[in-house]
């Protein structure tokens, strides 16, 4: 009896070892994005932002806005470049 009490002691403790080696990030819930689009997998906070990128990409780039973003426009947007600009699903 004695000992499988000290084998449960044992793995109780083992258990709590490699928990105690977690970092606690991982265990936290992830920070919500503030990106409203991305460029070719890169995420902008800003509309204007993500197309400005785009139209730096001299071989052309696809803007991806992000479904349920919200931003109120209150200037001109210009696409200068190969710029495709998809409404995501």
């Amino acid at each position: 009896m004695k000992t499988s009490v000290k084998k449960s002691v044992r793995l109780l403790l083992a258990a709590l070892l490699v928990l105690a080696m977690l970092p606690v990030a991982t265990l936290l819930p992830a920070a919500a994005s503030t990106d409203v689009a991305t460029v070719n997998g890169t995420g902008y906070d800003s509309i204007y932002d993500a197309i400005a990128a785009a139209n730096a990409i001299p071989e052309g780039a696809t803007v991806v806005l992000k479904a349920g973003a919200v931003e109120t426009l209150t200037e001109k947007i210009t696409v200068t470049g190969k710029v495709t600009i998809e409404g995501a699903n």
